[in-house]
């Protein structure tokens, strides 16, 4: 429910006070998986603010409670790396975000579409 609330506010152009909501959020959440997304959000919000040594930060905790969740690799690398031109190290997250196989094909196009665009057509070669 943090994470939805900060998302809507962020979306409304308030993106103080859905920091803010993460950061309470993050207070009184202690379950890793929610901790994980309540900081991946926090992470796209700074990196949108161009705060990226925060940005980083969160998306690291974000990893460390959870390394399996393919869109927080994604939204590291697209919304944090890349704008830094840290192209090497985001296409090491977009290739796991693409290893760990997103369920929604939505999410699977725009990884492989995102690995085709910044990293090469190397890098964005069909998996089996």
């Amino acid at each position: 429910a943090w994470q939805a609330w900060a998302l809507m506010e962020a979306q409304q152009g308030q993106p103080e006070t859905a920091e803010a909501l993460l950061r309470r959020g993050l207070e009184q959440v202690e379950e890793r998986r929610g901790r994980a997304l309540l900081l991946s959000a926090l992470g796209s919000i700074l990196a949108h603010r161009e705060a990226y040594p925060e940005a980083e930060d969160a998306f690291r905790q974000a990893l460390a409670f959870d390394e399996k969740d393919p869109l927080t690799h994604y939204h590291f690398a697209v919304n944090c790396l890349i704008p830094q031109g840290k192209l090497e190290e985001a296409c090491r997250h977009l290739e796991r975000a693409r290893s760990l196989r997103p369920r929604k094909e939505r999410d699977r196009r725009k990884i492989e579409s995102a690995l085709r665009r910044h990293c090469g057509s190397s890098s964005a070669r069909e998996q089996p």
